[in-house]
């Protein structure tokens, strides 16, 4: 399968939430990133699985947000595509898979998996941008509306580019990660991510990456990495100063990000992480009310899990890390 039919497949077939992982662009750009990656195909069926170094010299098979389906598929069909990746996976002599299903429940699940702590995020909003600019104002919290506005007021503008922005938008990465408490990816992993997932605005078919950065007084205050594919805009990687917060700008940038979006033919924005309802303890608790402000829907991906491929080394490299673990 070439990529224009790979990701054909996967924009028609794939999950609400997630399915650039899944892109041929995606795979590409993980492997310009040093990481390797398997593709398994069948009719009606695939999967884009990335092989994750461990410590040791050893490595996990990963399948996010996979495997993708058509719906005309049966249960026992299913199956047996599961079982293809499965052995493709261990093929690569990796320790175990895991596995982030899609927005629908696996009919097959092996005896031996285990629960598994997602990679990507289990739960996320999700903003229906098929509706007109005032609908989506209207369904705002008040005080959201208001603080997008006030940027307005005080003079923040937005501007998009590609890798020819990213040293001002690396320090407000950085800002964020020391206030909020993530960790960060290595500079040039953001960095193989905008020269890898490039494309011409036009073209709807491939999985594009853009920069937004929301300026005062010509001083860039928020920012983002915005992905473009399959209709769905996903605000993947961002950060804002600590400087001038009254300014409001991280409420404009986003919301000039939905415009663009929805002017480019995006039927969703993917804000790509939230905390659960009722979880103040949660790490994307405090970011999660900001985010819940501009309306949307919750969507809550099915459990992740992790079948041991190799259970002998498996259980010796749990050992080996948990008393390694500092």
């Amino acid at each position: 399968m070439d990529r224009e039919a790979w990701n054909s497949f996967v924009t028609q077939n794939g999950p609400r939430s997630g399915s650039f992982l899944h892109s041929w662009e995606w795979g590409e750009f993980q492997k310009a990133a040093g990481t390797a990656v398997t593709r398994v195909e069948a009719e009606g069926a695939l999967a884009q699985i990335i092989l994750r170094s461990l410590p040791l010299g050893q490595q996990n098979a990963y399948l996010p947000r996979g495997p993708i389906f058509s719906p005309t598929l049966t249960a026992e069909q299913k199956t047996e595509f599961l079982k293809k990746v499965i052995a493709a996976a261990r093929e690569q002599r990796s320790l175990a898979m895991r596995v982030d299903p899609a927005d629908k429940k696996l009919e097959f699940r092996p005896a031996a998996a285990r629960s598994a702590t997602p990679i990507q995020p289990q739960t996320t909003l999700l903003l229906n941008l098929t509706k007109n600019e005032d609908i989506l104002l209207a369904a705002m919290h008040e005080k959201t509306r208001y603080n997008l506005r006030l940027a307005e007021k005080k003079g923040v503008t937005v501007r998009e580019g590609g890798t020819e922005l990213f040293p001002e938008l690396w320090p407000l990465l950085e800002a964020a990660s020391k206030r909020d408490r993530f960790r960060l990816h290595a500079k040039n992993y953001y960095q193989k991510m905008l020269q890898t997932l490039v494309g011409e605005p036009s073209d709807r078919s491939s999985c594009q990456s853009r920069i937004m950065l929301a300026d005062h007084e010509g001083e860039a205050l928020a920012g983002m990495i915005l992905l473009l594919f399959g209709g769905t805009a996903t605000y993947l990687h961002g950060g804002s100063s600590d400087k001038k917060r009254n300014v409001m700008a991280p409420y404009l940038l986003h919301w000039q990000a939905m415009r663009r979006a929805k002017s480019r033919g995006c039927q969703s924005y993917d804000f790509w992480g939230i905390a659960p309802e009722d979880s103040a303890e949660h790490p994307l608790a405090g970011v999660s009310r900001f985010k819940r402000g501009f309306g949307g829907e919750v969507f809550t991906a099915p459990d992740s899990w992790e079948l041991p491929l190799r259970p002998f080394w498996y259980t010796i490299y749990a050992l080996a890390k948990k008393f390694t673990r500092p």
